[in-house]
Parts: C-alpha cells; sequence; structure tokens
C-alpha cells in the first residue's frame, strides 16, 4: 500500500522516500527492535507496490494513448446498467478490442440507443482519453475512472449487435435478481421511497433525484445509501435468523454464509464498500472453519491488498478511503469511547459511538477531499441507523415474498413506504439546517499524519503506557500490533520526522509573487487575485442555472472548493461586476463557505431586483464607479467604468472594468463590457496600453472591436469561455488579438489559467 501511494507523488519523491524508509528500517535494526526477516519482508512488500503500481497503469496507457482522438472500430460486451445522462446513455465495455488489438482495460461508451446487459457489440466510434482536472485540485475525472479500470471513452456513432456473449452464471442471476428488485420497488413504492430502497438492497442510487441525496449528504446521512458493513451486517442478520430454523451444523451455517455473501457482492455491483465488509466477514467466518483465531486489524489489511491487487489504483478513491478508514476507527477506537458513554441507553450508546469512532477517522479524509462536514451525522445517525436496518431486512423478505406470492406485499409495503418516509423527513430536516454544516480548507499533509498519530497516541499509546490489559485488537497473536506497542514512541518520533522531511519540503511559502486566476467556470466569469501578502479580490462567481429540473451552481461546485483547495477562506473584496446569472449566479454558495469582508457592485446596480437579493444576504456593500481608486499590498486598482447613469444603461454596458496596476504591468479586467463602453473608454483614456486583457464578453464578436484591440494592444488575452455557446469566442475576435501579437488563452481550451506577475515579469501556467 506505501509503495503504490508513493508512485503516485512521482519518481522524485519516490526515491527521496524510499532512502528515507530504508534508513528508518535501518535504525530499527540498530536499535534491535526488529528481526532482519521482517526487514527484507517489509522492503521487498514496498518495492512490489511500487513495481506493481506503476507497471499497472503504465501498460493500460501505452494501450489506448495511440487511440486518442480517432475513428476506431470497438468491439466488446456491455457489462453494466446503462446510466441516462439525459442526451445519451452511458455505458461500461469489458473483454474489449480496438482495431483488432485486446485492451486490458474497460471502455467508457457514450451512445444514443439504449442496450441490454450483456450485449456483445461492434461499434465505430470516435476514442478520447479522459483528462484531468479542469481547475487545480478539483475533481479528476482522468483518476475517477481510472479507479473504474477505464483509461479510454469511446463516443459511438453506430452499433451492430454480435452473437450475445456467454456471461458468468452468477453475473447473469445478479443482474437478473437487481432488474426484479427495481420492478418490485417501482410497483410498490413511490419513486422517492423506491429509490432508497433500491439503495439499500441492490447500492443503486441511480434512482434517487439530487435533491434527496443532497440533504442525506448535508445530514451526515449519505453513508447509509452506499451498501457497508452495516447493510452486510444486516444481511447476516437475516441470514443467521432464516439458517436457524433449520438447526444446521455450525460448519454447514458458515459455508452457506460464505455462499451467501459471494453472491450478495456480485447483486449490489462488487463496490468498495461491499468488498470491504463482504470480504472482511468472509475470511472470518473461514478462520472459524479452519479453527483459527481471527484479528480485525490484519483482516482490514488483507482484503485491502486483495482490494488493490485487482486495482491499485482504488487506493485513491474517496469510497476506498472512507470505508477502510471507517472501519480501522470503529475497531481502534470503538472499545474505549462506548466505555465513555457507558451511562448513556444502550440504545442511544450504541449507535452514537460507533458513529464518533468512524468520524474520528475518516475527518481528515472528508476534509481533505471535500472541505466540509456535516456535524448533523452525529444526532441524525442515532435515529436512522435501525430504520435503516428496517427497511433493508423487511425489503429483502418482502422481494421474495413477491417473487412467489405478489399480492400478499402490497399491504406490508404500506407500512415499509411510511417507514422510508420518516427516514426522509429526517434527513430533510437535519439536511436543511445550515448550522450543521461546515467548510472548512484542505488541511495540510503534516497537520493529518499528527492527527493520527495523536488518535493512535490516545487510543493505543495511552493504553499501553498504563498497561492497560491487551483487547482484541492489541494481541499476542499479532506481531506488527504486538512491536508498536512495546516501541510506540520510538516508531511515532522516527515516522514523524519521515513525513515532515518528505512531504513538507516546501512547507514555508517564499512565493511573494501576484497571481491572477482565471476559473474555468464554463460560459462564466471568476477570476481570482492573489496579492503578495495573500489579500483575495474575487471578480464575479459564475453562473447557476437549471436545465432539465438539474441545477448546475459554480459557485458550491467549483468556486468554494477551488478557493478552500487553495487554502483560502477569506474575500477581502469581491466585485460583481454586473447582474448577469453567468458572472452573479454563484455568489450565495460562496458566502455560505467563506468570509467576504466588502462587496463591490455597478454603481447603477443598486436599482435592479439581483440588488435587492443580494442586500438581503450580505450588508457591506459598496457602489463602484469610474474614477474611484483603492490599492491592496501595494497593488493600484482603479475603476474605469461605469459612469453614474440617470436612465439603466444596458446590462453588458453597466459591467465594472477595473484597471490594475503592478511592478509595471497593467491589466485590464472587462466584464462583459460591449461595443459602445469599448468606445467610451477609448475617447475618455488616451493611454490604454495594456499587458494582460481579460476579453469582455467571452470573447463575443459584440466586443473586443478592432479600435479596441488596437488601443490597448495586449501582450496577453484570457477568455473565460465554455462550451455552452458556439459562437464564442468570434472566430473576427481571435483574428484581432492575433494581428496585435497577442498570447491567447482560453479556459475552454486551457482549463485554469494562471498568470504570475513577479518582478515585472510575466508567467502564465494553463492545466492543459
Amino acid at each position: 500500500m506505501m509503495g503504490i501511494l508513493l508512485s503516485e507523488y512521482g519518481m522524485k519523491r519516490i526515491v527521496i522516500f524510499t532512502i528515507l524508509f530504508l534508513l528508518y528500517e535501518i535504525c530499527i535494526y540498530l536499535l534491535k527492535k526488529v528481526e532482519k526477516r521482517d526487514i527484507a519482508y517489509i522492503t521487498i512488500c514496498f518495492i512490489v507496490g511500487i513495481v506493481f503500481y506503476v507497471r499497472f497503469n503504465f501498460i493500460r496507457v501505452e494501450e489506448v494513448s495511440k487511440y486518442n482522438e480517432t475513428m476506431c472500430e470497438v468491439i466488446g460486451t456491455i457489462c453494466s446498467d446503462g446510466e441516462d445522462k439525459d442526451s445519451y446513455w452511458q455505458y461500461y465495455l469489458k473483454s474489449n478490442y480496438i482495431n483488432g488489438e485486446k485492451i486490458r482495460s474497460r471502455i467508457l461508451l457514450k451512445s444514443k440507443e439504449k442496450m441490454e446487459y450483456g450485449s456483445k457489440i461492434q461499434i465505430n466510434a470516435k476514442m478520447e482519453v479522459p483528462k484531468g482536472p479542469r481547475n487545480s485540485g478539483l475533481f479528476d475525472y482522468r483518476k475517477y475512472l481510472m479507479e473504474k479500470n477505464v483509461y479510454i471513452i469511446a463516443d459511438s456513432e453506430n452499433i451492430v449487435y454480435l452473437q450475445k456473449e456467454s456471461i458468468f452464471i452468477i453475473e447473469r442471476l445478479s443482474h437478473f435478481i437487481r432488474d426484479k428488485v427495481r420492478e418490485f420497488t417501482e410497483l410498490t413504492l413511490k419513486p422517492k421511497e423506491a429509490g432508497i430502497l433500491n439503495a439499500l438492497i441492490i447500492g443503486d442510487k441511480s434512482g434517487i433525484d439530487e435533491d434527496l441525496q443532497e440533504c442525506y449528504k448535508k445530514a451526515g446521512m449519505v453513508h447509509i445509501l452506499v451498501v457497508s458493513g452495516g447493510h452486510v451486517g444486516f444481511i447476516i442478520i437475516l441470514l443467521s435468523f432464516v439458517l436457524s430454523l433449520f438447526k444446521l451444523n455450525p460448519n454447514i451455517f458458515k459455508i452457506i454464509c460464505i455462499f451467501g455473501l459471494i453472491f450478495y457482492i456480485f447483486i449490489t455491483g462488487a463496490s468498495v464498500s461491499v468488498l470491504r465488509a463482504g470480504v472482511g466477514i468472509i475470511i472470518l467466518l473461514i478462520a472459524g472453519l479452519i479453527g483459527r483465531q481471527n484479528d480485525g486489524i490484519t483482516t482490514i489489511f488483507l482484503v485491502s491488498l486483495i482490494v488493490l491487487i485487482n486495482n491499485p489504483n482504488i487506493l485513491f478513491s474517496i469510497s476506498f478511503l472512507l470505508s477502510f478508514g471507517g472501519a480501522l476507527g470503529i475497531m481502534i477506537c470503538y472499545p474505549r469511547i462506548e466505555k465513555w458513554l457507558i451511562k448513556l441507553p444502550l440504545k442511544l450508546r450504541e449507535p452514537l459511538s460507533l458513529t464518533i469512532c468512524a468520524q474520528l477517522f475518516v475527518t481528515p479524509i472528508i476534509l481533505y477531499n471535500f472541505n466540509v462536514l456535516y456535524l448533523g451525522g452525529f444526532i441524525s445517525n442515532i435515529f436512522v441507523l435501525s430504520l435503516a436496518g428496517i427497511i433493508m431486512m423487511g425489503g429483502i423478505v418482502l422481494f421474495i415474498v413477491y417473487l412467489f406470492i405478489p399480492p400478499i406485499t402490497f399491504f406490508p409495503m404500506k407500512i415499509l413506504s411510511l417507514i422510508v418516509m420518516t427516514m426522509n423527513k429526517i434527513a430533510e430536516f437535519f439536511g436543511n439546517i445550515d448550522f450543521f454544516v461546515h467548510y472548512e480548507v484542505t488541511p495540510t499533509l503534516i497537520s493529518i499524519v499528527l492527527y493520527y498519530l495523536l488518535l493512535l497516541y490516545v487510543f493505543i499509546g495511552f493504553s499501553i503506557e498504563n498497561n492497560i490489559s491487551e483487547s482484541y485488537y492489541i494481541t499476542k497473536y499479532n506481531p506488527i500490533m504486538a512491536f508498536l506497542r512495546k516501541n510506540f514512541k520510538l516508531i511515532v518520533s522516527i515516522f514523524t520526522m519521515i513525513i515532515i522531511i518528505g512531504f513538507n519540503t516546501n512547507f514555508i511559502d517564499f512565493d511573494k509573487s501576484l497571481k491572477i486566476s482565471v476559473i474555468d467556470v464554463g460560459h462564466g466569469d471568476s477570476i481570482l487575485i492573489t496579492t503578495p501578502n495573500n489579500k483575495n479580490i474575487l471578480i464575479d462567481t459564475g453562473d447557476k442555472y437549471y436545465k432539465k429540473d438539474k441545477l448546475t451552481d459554480y459557485g458550491e461546485q467549483v468556486i468554494v472548493p477551488y478557493l478552500l483547495k487553495n487554502r483560502i477562506k477569506k474575500i477581502d473584496l469581491l466585485i460583481l461586476t454586473h447582474m448577469d446569472s453567468d458572472h452573479i449566479g454563484g455568489y450565495e454558495s460562496i458566502l455560505k463557505a467563506v468570509k467576504i469582508n466588502n462587496i463591490g457592485i455597478s454603481v447603477n446596480s443598486g436599482r435592479k431586483q439581483e440588488y435587492k437579493r443580494i442586500r438581503e444576504k450580505f450588508q457591506n456593500i459598496k457602489s463602484l464607479k469610474a474614477g474611484d481608486k483603492f490599492s491592496f499590498d501595494g497593488i493600484n486598482f482603479k475603476i474605469l467604468a461605469p459612469q453614474k447613469a440617470e436612465q439603466i444603461v444596458s446590462e453588458n454596458n453597466d459591467s465594472i472594468v477595473l484597471l490594475m496596476k503592478y511592478q509595471g504591468v497593467k491589466s485590464l479586467f472587462m466584464g462583459d463590457l460591449e461595443k459602445e463602453g469599448e468606445e467610451e473608454l477609448i475617447k475618455k483614456y488616451k493611454d490604454l496600453d495594456i499587458d494582460i486583457l481579460k476579453i469582455g464578453h467571452h470573447g463575443s464578436k459584440t466586443s473586443s472591436t478592432e479600435e479596441f484591440i488596437q488601443a490597448t494592444t495586449p501582450q496577453i488575452a484570457l477568455i473565460s469561455v465554455g462550451n455552452r455557446f458556439k459562437s464564442v469566442p468570434g472566430q473576427e475576435v481571435l483574428e484581432r488579438l492575433n494581428k496585435v501579437g497577442a498570447s491567447i488563452y482560453r479556459t475552454d481550451k486551457n482549463g485554469e489559467i494562471n498568470v504570475i506577475i513577479d518582478n515585472g515579469a510575466i508567467k502564465v501556467n494553463t492545466i492543459y
């Protein structure tokens, strides 16, 4: 696992960590704390992890990269249910051939045609190697697909069905049961309740609408919708009850449970969480069959090894980290937490202890990946854990009855529906309390490591020092834990030093440059200016709109995560250039997540309806007009437009135009200013020679006239634009910029654009 983890950080850090790791092993060997044989085993596993991870990805990337952006013939078998993406259906293909060459990885297929699971197809498709994040630190689509063993995407144009491929009988039966469960829930429940029951029984969340999923997430209850340890536990309880009626031999009982769990893993799609729980219990049952004592910690690491051998990229998936992290937290912390809460009633103590233990271990993972904590989960889970068990087990029993005597199930399903509705109401109640939602910047790696070391000291080391009797997780049968117990302080000291040296060589930030970041927010604007002393000015907040009842909020989905990933919790000045949705749409989400000192709006915007809504949320608003000046950290800003108008001017020509001067470099931010506004600027300001120009109105032909571009003669042109409209940026605008020799950067092609000004020099970095 350590070898896989380090491989992700590139060859330079692999070498550094390998040296430090070997030095660490030499130290503990010289101190007579470990045997030669153990050092050899650890070193071999470490090196194998590195080689395996690098080779696994290298082979698959090499296989598909030559097909990028080409039309190819693809043959493969549909190995997933179709996912409706509004304009197309999405499937995964296995047993694939591209232009006759066998491909080890799966293929993500986009098709306008709905197809059946198990169909073997031949298609002509445009192939595309998936790209990484469009903004630094945000969602990485390429890695997400790699976790699913997908390295290339096929966009099909026509489909030929071949002879249906023979599918493993368990897969066929699993898919049949999944379809039958959906049929059963759709016939007996309303869509909201049916979606929840499908998620609990077969791990299918596709039927849950986005608003309800968001409520479960904000209520800290989303884990209930993911098949994991609790769900597998309910299956074991159900199996135990049914099999106890037959008074079977204990070993026969265990064998039946093993096969039952294997089948359930297939039914639920073999997700990481169900694999972790299912395989863990299978190992426990096998240990009982062969008369071996089971150790929880060892089992968890054995299960993780099994999962990672199949696909090492899963190590970086949030599902792996949360699933295994939560399980470790329960194993390590539960005995002590439960003891601390001993005065509480059992029905309250158990769910609260489980929630606290899991949250203690997964909190840094959640903050590092999502920058938000949903504190309502500590309360909501007390109510819903038992409800989820009743719903799941009741749903399974009624489904089995439905297969044989359908009419009998309709009345009991009405009762079950009420229980599901109750759970939904709890999720909606806690999910709508903003107090329980806490945003935080991404923690540093050193703070995460120190946090876990503190947890280990409190729950293991403290017990060791006080000679507390051994529990099931510190046992003489586990040499790893025995070694930890004997040499805990030494290991903590050495390991902490390794982490500090290896990951924090750039811990102190000496960067004193000015940074302009054009955030990729599709067809909209959002630009972050960070001064040398870390003052932050945000210009516009992207768009917010509904499409087919699906909400896109760039404030919540892009800008807030971007700010928090870059450890920005405060905006000194937010400038809303004008009241168009694609410039102010995300402001509400940003107001909830980060502190904003001041908001600047156009002097004419105070008479508009949108302004009144902003005023309800935030009071410290300043009207900006031509001639206003201010400065941050020696950086001078001047407002060039708009003028105060007696009548409402056109929305775009009411845009705030901001001139920034720093170290002799002049940058001009145009909002959506159009031709008429540009003409006014040319008349009023004779010296408009600009180094960096944020192009107005996303490069539309209604802006950036020949006269204006000739007057400004920018060296660098920045265009914030998406793919929603084919007409922008206009070809004539690009030609005008090329004519004056401007270097053009656009977010639809380059992703996030970073312009760095240091000692009068300009440097531009882009994602692509």
